[in-house]
């Protein structure tokens, strides 16, 4: 898109341009305004500073825009427009015209797609034959083949000379002994031996053993409980226990010389049932 602005337009006092040059760039813009035709004039004025070399202001300006006045009224008959190329430093338009500015150079336009792909060219002649290169380095020495299959067995060769009898040998170690040999027959009884003296007299010996037994009790689920048996009169305890269905034995001990006591605790769902034993011997 160009820029197309519109203000009040100071009057032409040089032209820095040929007229060709200046009145085609204003001729080639105005042509793509929609609706409109424009007829480029340079003034007289103009083109006599120019041709004298009088130079106040440069057309297009240090920003390489246009400034140039045109009639409003001229347009809406139809009849192409006079456009003047004005410098901006000089005076306004003239009443009745507008000033119109646009640039020199419009921007730069999108880039374009890009171009279908040409044709390959036809195959180059081979080129000539290059210079020998160099020889290159030696390579590193190979592996070590494998081990190939071994050969046929030769004819056996014919039997050599005896050789010189060798000097005697060192004596060898002692062997190891020898197992043990099988145990000899019996030998004939022997003789009766004499009588020996009589030894101590022994310390009194244990009487009236006896094996007491408490009745059997019942033990509730939970329970733990505690039961005892007596010796008879005249014996006394040296041992005791208890027998139990699947309880738990928690003590088991003498209580006193004459008496054995054992604790028991049911761990289980059920009533278990136990006894009271004492061993007793004569006091």
């Amino acid at each position: 898109m160009r820029n197309i602005t519109t203000r009040k337009m100071p009057l032409t006092k040089s032209l820095a341009t040929s007229r060709g040059s200046a009145a085609q760039r204003a001729a080639a813009f105005l042509k793509g305004v929609p609706g409109r035709s424009f007829r480029v004039v340079v003034p007289t004025a103009v083109l006599l500073a120019g041709v004298v070399g009088v130079s106040a202001a440069a057309i297009p300006d240090g920003d390489k825009v246009l400034h140039g006045c045109y009639s409003p009224a001229l347009i809406n008959d139809g009849a192409p427009a006079p456009f003047s190329l004005r410098d901006p430093d000089g005076k306004e338009c003239p009443e009745g015209e507008t000033e119109v500015a646009f640039n020199q150079e419009g921007p730069v336009g999108p880039k374009g797609d890009a171009g279908t792909q040409g044709a390959t060219g036809a195959t180059g002649t081979t080129g000539a034959t290059g210079p020998k290169g160099a020889t290159g380095a030696t390579g590193a020495t190979g592996a070590t083949g494998a081990t190939g299959p071994k050969g046929a067995t030769g004819v056996t060769g014919a039997k050599g000379a005896t050789g010189a009898t060798g000097s005697k040998g060192a004596t060898g170690a002692t062997g190891a002994k020898g197992a043990t040999g099988a145990t000899g027959a019996t030998g004939p009884k022997g003789a009766t031996g004499a009588t020996g003296p009589k030894g101590p007299a022994g310390s009194n010996g244990v009487s009236g053993y006896e094996t007491v037994s408490s009745p059997v009790y019942s033990v509730s689920p939970g329970q733990r409980t505690q039961k005892s048996v007596d010796c008879p009169a005249g014996k006394k305890v040296v041992g005791g226990g208890a027998s139990t269905n699947d309880m738990r034995l928690s003590d088991t001990y003498p209580d006193g010389t004459t008496r054995w006591t054992v604790g028991v605790e049911n761990q289980n769902g059920v009533d278990r049932a136990f006894s009271v034993h004492a061993i007793c011997v004569a006091a």
